[in-house]
C-alpha cells in the first residue's frame, strides 16, 4: 500500500490546518532509507545502544573506521520465572529467547507499578509467517489478584509489538507481564514497561540491544583528503560503499580545492567500492560554478567513477515543498541517484530558534517526501547527540543522559519497520505492501473462534493447563488467551446500488452475521434508508429506500458496509467491538427496545444500528436512543406520516465499538481506522466532519445517530465524502408537511481505511478489561 505525499505545509511555527494535520504514525514503503550521522562513536557500547533504541537501518560516522564488532554474551534471565519450553539463544545478533509453541513456552516478570499512570509495554519480536505468540499484561493489586487486564499478539516478521496507554487502575500495585508461544516459533528480544519516564521494567536480563544495533549497515566516510592513506584503501578494499569528502567547500571542514579532492579521487576508485561524492555545503551544490559542479565536470572529464550524489540539506523554515524542489533539481543537473547525509531543521543565525518539536514535525514530513522519491536512495539525520557532538540546535536524537529525545521518538516511530498494535492508540510501523489496499482473505478454518468459557479450575480462563509438573505456573495460570481461538470476525468495503436489491458476496462464510450500512453520498435528494434484507453466511442483499409518499426510485448512491460475528471481540489493534440482532417491532411513538451489552465498555461506545430484514412494506429508520457502557435503547421508526401506526417484526442488527484510532499492519494489510469523539452532533443544517488519521482515500464510513432529542423520524446522510472528512446532515421526510428542521442528535462514525477482513479473538470478561 501506497501511502500519499503531504502536500506542503506552513513554515513551523504556523498553526497547519485540520487538512494538513499529520498522522501521529507513518507507514513509509522504504523504510531502509532512513539512517542517521554522528560526529563519532563515544564507544561502541552506547554507540550500538542508541542505534538499536532508534531502529537506524544505516549509519556513518566522520571518518572511515568501522565501530568494532560486538560478540553477543548469553542473554541473562534474571528476574524471570520461565516455563521450559524456551531456548536461550547465545549467537551475535540474536534475539534473547526462543518460545516454542507448547504450554510450557512462556515466562512472566513482575513489575511495580502507580495507580492512574499509563504504561507501554513493548515486546521486539522475529516470527515467521505463520508463527504466533502473545503478551499479557496484568495489573494487580496488593493481594496480587487481577483487577484489569490488557493483552497484545506477537505476529509477523522482525520488529516491535507495543500496547500503549495502558492505564493502572485504582488500587493496582504491580503489573505482571506474560509472554508465551501459541504456534511455531518466536524470537523475543528487548522487553520494557514504561510510563514515559521511567522504565519500570527494561529489558528484564533479556538485553540484545547493543547486537541489534551492530546489524545497522555501516557506510564508511572518508571525511578528508587526510584520510586517504595507503592503510585506508588497504581497509576500505571490498566494503560496499563509501562516502566522499565531507563540506570541502569549508573552511572549518574537509577544507579541500576541487583539484586537491580530484587528485585522490583515483584512490578511492581502487577500492572497488560504491562511491559517494564529496558533499558540499547546500549553497555549492547547483549551478555548474559551484563546487560540486566543477568537481562532476572534472571527475566526467577525467573518466572518473562517481555512483550517487551525497548532499547536505539544513532548512531555516521547514518548507519541505522547497526541499523537495531542491532534491529534483540537484537530480536533473547530475541525473545521479542521491544520498541526503545531512539534513535537519537550523537556522545557523539563531541556534536556539528550533525546539526538539520542530525538528521532529520536519523530521516526519521531510522523511515522507523522500519516501516517494525514487531517485533518493538514503538519508541521514545530523546528528545523533546534542553535546557530545555539538551540535545543540534541537535537531538531536538522543539525550546526553541517554534518553530519546523528541526527534529520536519520531525517527524511531518512522525508521523501524516494526507492528504497534495496542488497546487505544494503536499503530501500525510495519513496512506495507506495494498494493492499493488490503487483501482479503478468510480465517485457517474458516470459521469464528469459539466464546471461551468462564474460567478454569483455578479462576483462569477456560483450557487452563494448570500447573507445570513442577509446581511451576503456565501460561494459563497468569490469564493468558489462546490464539487458537483468533479468527475473522468482519469484513468491510463499498458498494453502489439503488432502489434494486443487490447481492453483495463475502469472502468469508460467518456463522451469525450482523450487517451495518450507511449511505455515503447525496446524488439523490430524496430521503431514503438503506435496507438490508437475506442475510446468509456468506452473502447479503441490499438495496435503498424511500418513503412510501415518494415513487421509490433512487439514483445509485455510494454505500459503506460491515459485516461483524455477533458476539464480543479484540479485533486487531486492541479494537474491543460487540454486535448483536434484536427482533422487534416497537415504533418509537410506541417506545424503544432495550439492548444490553455482554461486557460494559469503559466509555459510552460508538453504536450503529441497521435492519436486517424487510418483513414490512413500509421504509424504516434506526437509531440509538441513551447509550451507556452497558447498553442502548434501540429507536425504530417509520415516515413521519406513518410512525403513529403498527410495524410487523423486524430484525435490527446494532454494532458497538470501542473509541479509538490508529493505524495498525492486520491479518490482511494495513489498516488505518478512526472513531468520532463523544459529543459530536449533526443538525438538519449539517456539519463538517473531520478526519484526524491520514487515510489515502475516501474511507469506508459508518455513521449513526445515538440519540432522540427532536422526536420527528429522521434519517441521516453524508455528502462529499474524502480522504480528509465530509458533510453530515439530518434530513426528514415531508410526508406529515414540508417542514425538515431537525434539532441537533449525537452522531457516532467509524471510518475504516481500504476494504477487507479484521481478525481478533472471543472476549471474555478478563480480556476485556472494563
Amino acid at each position: 500500500m501506497v501511502r500519499r505525499r503531504p502536500t506542503a505545509g506552513p513554515a513551523l511555527g504556523a498553526e497547519a490546518s485540520r487538512g494538513e494535520k499529520m498522522a501521529e504514525h507513518m507507514l513509509l514503503a522504504h523504510p531502509a532509507k532512513v539512517g542517521l550521522g554522528a560526529w563519532s562513536s563515544f564507544g561502541t557500547d552506547r554507540l550500538y545502544h542508541d542505534l538499536g533504541a532508534l531502529g537506524a537501518n544505516w549509519y556513518y560516522v566522520w571518518g572511515p573506521n568501522a565501530p568494532s564488532d560486538v560478540t553477543a554474551s548469553a542473554p541473562a534471565l534474571d528476574g524471570w520465572t520461565l516455563g521450559t519450553d524456551i531456548e536461550l539463544l547465545e549467537t551475535a545478533g540474536a534475539h534473547g529467547v526462543l518460545l516454542g509453541d507448547s504450554a510450557d513456552a512462556w515466562l512472566f516478570q513482575d513489575a511495580a507499578v502507580q495507580a492512574g499512570a499509563a504504561y507501554t509495554l513493548s515486546v521486539e519480536i522475529d516470527a515467521g509467517a505463520e508463527a504466533r505468540a502473545g503478551a499479557m499484561m496484568h495489573f494487580l493489586d496488593g493481594s496480587g489478584q487481577t483487577i484489569d487486564t490488557h493483552w497484545l499478539p506477537l505476529v509477523g516478521e522482525a520488529g516491535t509489538a507495543s500496547l500503549r496507554g495502558a492505564v493502572a487502575p485504582d488500587g493496582a500495585v504491580t503489573a505482571r507481564v506474560l509472554l508465551w508461544g501459541e504456534s511455531g516459533a518466536v524470537e523475543i528480544g528487548d522487553v520494557s514497561l514504561s510510563d514515559g519516564s521511567t522504565e519500570v521494567l527494561t529489558n528484564g536480563g533479556l538485553d540484545p540491544a547493543v547486537t541489534w544495533g551492530a546489524e545497522a549497515d555501516f557506510v564508511h566516510m572518508v571525511w578528508s583528503g587526510a584520510d586517504v592513506t595507503p592503510e585506508t584503501i588497504e581497509r576500505l578494499t571490498g566494503v560496499d560503499t563509501i562516502l566522499g569528502f565531507n563540506e570541502p567547500d569549508h573552511v572549518d571542514q574537509s577544507d579541500m580545492t576541487v583539484d586537491e579532492a580530484l587528485a585522490l579521487w583515483p584512490e578511492l576508485m581502487t577500492t572497488g567500492a560504491r562511491l559517494g561524492s564529496p558533499s558540499p555545503t547546500q549553497y555549492e551544490v547547483l549551478g555548474e560554478d559551484s563546487w560540486l559542479g566543477r568537481f562532476m565536470e572534472g571527475a566526467d572529464a577525467a573518466g572518473y567513477r562517481v555512483d550517487f550524489i551525497a548532499v547536505h540539506y539544513y532548512s531555516d523554515n521547514g518548507d519541505v515543498a522547497a526541499f523537495e524542489t531542491f532534491l529534483e533539481e540537484v537530480h536533473a543537473q547530475y541525473g545521479l541517484p542521491i544520498w541526503v547525509t545531512e539534513w535537519a531543521l537550523a537556522d545557523w543565525f539563531d541556534l536556539d530558534k528550533f525546539t526538539h518539536a520542530d525538528n521532529a514535525r520536519f523530521f516526519r514530513e521531510g522523511a515522507e517526501m523522500m519516501d516517494g522519491l525514487d531517485f533518493v536512495e538514503r538519508h541521514a539525520w545530523f546528528g545523533l547527540y546534542d553535546n557530545l557532538d555539538q551540535w545543540s540546535i534541537g535537531a538531536n536524537l538522543v539525550h546526553d543522559d541517554g534518553a530519546l529525545s523528541e526527534v529520536g521518538l519520531a525517527f524511531a516511530d518512522v525508521a523501524a519497520p516494526a507492528v504497534l498494535v495496542g488497546s487505544d492508540e494503536a499503530d501500525s510501523l510495519a513496512e506495507p505492501e506495494e498494493e492499493d489496499e488490503p487483501s482479503g482473505g478468510g480465517s485457517t478454518d474458516g470459521s469464528p473462534g469459539d466464546e471461551p468459557d468462564d474460567t478454569g479450575d483455578d479462576g483462569g480462563p477456560a483450557g487452563a493447563h494448570g500447573s507445570g509438573t513442577d509446581g511451576s505456573p503456565t501460561a494459563a495460570d497468569s490469564g493468558a488467551p489462546s490464539f487458537q481461538q483468533a479468527a475473522t470476525v468482519a469484513q468491510y468495503g463499498t458498494v453502489e446500488l439503488d432502489h434494486k436489491p443487490l447481492t453483495v458476496q463475502l469472502d468469508h462464510a460467518f456463522e451469525a452475521p450482523v450487517v451495518i450500512a450507511t449511505v455515503n453520498s447525496v446524488n439523490g435528494g430524496q430521503p431514503v434508508s438503506v435496507r438490508v434484507e437475506d442475510v446468509g453466511s456468506d452473502r447479503f442483499s441490499i438495496y435503498l429506500d424511500e418513503p412510501n409518499h415518494l415513487d421509490g426510485y433512487h439514483v445509485p448512491e455510494t454505500v459503506s458496509w460491515i459485516v461483524v460475528e455477533s458476539g464480543s471481540w479484540i479485533a486487531e489493534g486492541g479494537l474491543a467491538l460487540q454486535a448483536g440482532i434484536t427482533t422487534t417491532n416497537i415504533l418509537s411513538s410506541e417506545g424503544t427496545t432495550p439492548i444490553e451489552f455482554d461486557h460494559a465498555f469503559r466509555e459510552r461506545p460508538a453504536i450503529f444500528t441497521t435492519d436486517q430484514t424487510s418483513n414490512g412494506g413500509d421504509m424504516i429508520w434506526t437509531r440509538a436512543e441513551g447509550p451507556g457502557t452497558q447498553g442502548f435503547s434501540l429507536v425504530m421508526e417509520e415516515e413521519e406520516r406513518l410512525n403513529p401506526g403498527k410495524h410487523v417484526a423486524e430484525e435490527i442488527g446494532w454494532l458497538a465499538v470501542e473509541r479509538a484510532d490508529g493505524s495498525v499492519e492486520t491479518m490482511s494489510g494495513a489498516l488505518v481506522f478512526e472513531t468520532s469523539d463523544i459529543g459530536f452532533a449533526l443538525d438538519s443544517s449539517g456539519d463538517t466532519i473531520w478526519f484526524e488519521k491520514d487515510f489515502i482515500a475516501s474511507p469506508v464510513l459508518l455513521a449513526g445517530i445515538s440519540g432522540r432529542q427532536d422526536h420527528d423520524p429522521t434519517g441521516l446522510r453524508i455528502d462529499g465524502l474524502s480522504a480528509d472528512g465530509g458533510w453530515g446532515f439530518l434530513q426528514e421526510d415531508t410526508s406529515q408537511d414540508s417542514e425538515t428542521a431537525h434539532a441537533p442528535e449525537p452522531v457516532d462514525w467509524l471510518a475504516l481505511e481500504g476494504s477487507g477482513l479484521l481478525h481478533g479473538v472471543a472476549a471474555d470478561s478478563l480480556m476485556w478489561g472494563a
